[in-house]
């Protein structure tokens, strides 16, 4: 305690010999960013407020992407935080979107400058006590222009004690397996064939990975062949189908913090693997390019346990450069894991019917003949119970039935049931009793 004492002493007396609070960098496009702590020693739990300055030095007219700024709230990993050279963990969510237009960019006009505090402790793990050192350094291919081009804007290290803050925690789900939350009734029926699909997208990626296949579906994603960098796409794949299989993941719908043009967004350290799905995810197709599926592979790939992904640049033709560009990163990136696995079709996944045959009373019909015809032809057949019940398992989804049913005692008409997901309560009733 003495010690630690010490040490917070010793920096009060460095603020009144050296200004340790503020420090700027000279960024591309003449934008200076300036940070500046309050204080210089802060106490156990408090907030961790740092001031952000973007300043156009230049003559003219300057633009900057409003995503990779806190003046919209902090959307993504910002800052370089370090403790004694080890680099501090970003805790905030990193969100999915189309790429950008002019409209997503800020306007500085020469000499303006433009402000915004933010509380570290909210987005960075500050649990240990410590001198801190802190840079803003956020980089993107669209910083300037919507034209791709690797930029970064950054600051010079600012530096403060801090007291360990308590750590942000994300909600621990009460089980393992897949959970929807928040979803209404038709959120919640359009989620099953979007996470077969996704189950399938990744089944189809890793089984194409763990056979060593090398063509254009792979250079046009993740680049030219390297051993190392195939290996660590093949890891990537076996961890997201892996997730998908074992259903240890959430799908949480109509979060505040969606916003417009946002398809869902994740914590990455959140072992919940929960994804907050957008407006975009539910305008997206449910399969294809840029579809639900694709999103949900996007979103798993940032989980730190699963790929610990980055959104160096979002879209298709973005995705095809950098891996042409910058193989290291594209195999780094989400929308290159989404589209990669959207190249293929998905495996078809296996999906169960069920019901009852009843009389035109209502009864369950004993030892009746239930029928199902594929579209090949093939004609699958089972036999209720004795309430009636029937029910038909690994089905392939996405193609369409004929479902019949006879007994000796009633007539029944087939009915046409489209499959995409598991169906239970589809019953067929009797129309009338047989004549005798």
């Amino acid at each position: 305690m003495i010690q630690k004492n010490f040490v917070r002493i010793s920096i009060l007396l460095l603020l009144f010999c050296t200004t340790i609070t503020n420090s700027s960098a000279q960024s591309e496009n003449s934008l200076q960013v300036d940070l500046n702590f309050e204080k210089g020693v802060f106490s156990a739990n408090e907030i961790v407020p740092v001031r952000v300055s973007i300043t156009n030095t230049s003559g003219k007219e300057a633009k900057i992407l409003r995503w990779f700024t806190p003046f919209d709230g902090v959307k993504g990993d910002l800052f370089s935080v370090t403790l004694n050279g080890k680099t501090i963990e970003y805790t905030g969510a990193i969100f999915k979107r189309a790429a950008p237009n002019e409209l997503d960019y800020l306007t500085l006009k020469p000499g303006e400058t433009i402000e915004e505090t933010v509380n570290l402790a909210d987005f960075y793990d500050l649990s240990k006590d410590g001198f801190y050192q802190v840079k803003y350094r956020a980089e993107s291919f669209y910083f300037f222009s919507p034209q791709l081009r690797s930029s970064e804007l950054k600051s010079k290290s600012v530096s403060a004690w801090i007291d360990g803050t308590a750590k942000k925690t994300l909600p621990n789900s009460e089980n393992d397996d897949f959970t929807p939350i928040n979803c209404n009734a038709g959120q919640t029926s359009a989620l099953p064939s979007a996470t077969n699909g996704a189950t399938g997208y990744a089944v189809n990626s890793y089984n194409y990975l763990n056979a060593g296949t090398i063509d254009s579906r792979y250079t046009t994603w993740f680049g030219a062949f390297e051993t190392t960098r195939y290996s660590t796409v093949r890891t990537n794949f076996f961890n997201i189908r892996n997730l998908l299989i074992a259903n240890t993941y959430r799908i949480a719908c109509n979060d505040s913090a969606c916003e417009p043009g946002v398809f869902a967004f994740v914590f990455p350290t959140d072992t919940t693997h929960t994804i907050y799905v957008c407006d975009g995810f539910w305008s997206a197709p449910t399969i294809g390019t840029d579809s639900k599926a694709g999103v949900l592979i996007h979103e798993i790939s940032h989980f730190n346990d699963i790929a610990s992904t980055d959104d160096y640049v979002y879209g298709q033709s973005s995705a095809m450069s950098l891996a042409v560009s910058n193989p290291s990163q594209a195999i780094d990136n989400a929308d290159n894991h989404e589209y990669f696995a959207e190249a293929a079709p998905p495996t078809a996944a296996a999906v169960s019917i069920s019901g009852q045959v009843l009389s035109p009373f209502g009864r369950g019909v004993y030892n009746a003949n239930v029928t199902l015809i594929t579209p090949t032809g093939t004609t699958l057949s089972t036999r209720t119970n004795a309430f009636g019940n029937y029910n038909f398992n690994d089905i392939e989804a996405g193609q369409t039935y004929i479902l019949s049913a006879k007994s000796k005692q009633y007539l029944f008409e087939s009915r046409a049931i489209s499959v995409n997901e598991n169906l239970s309560n589809i019953d067929l009733i009797a129309i009338s009793p047989k004549a005798n």
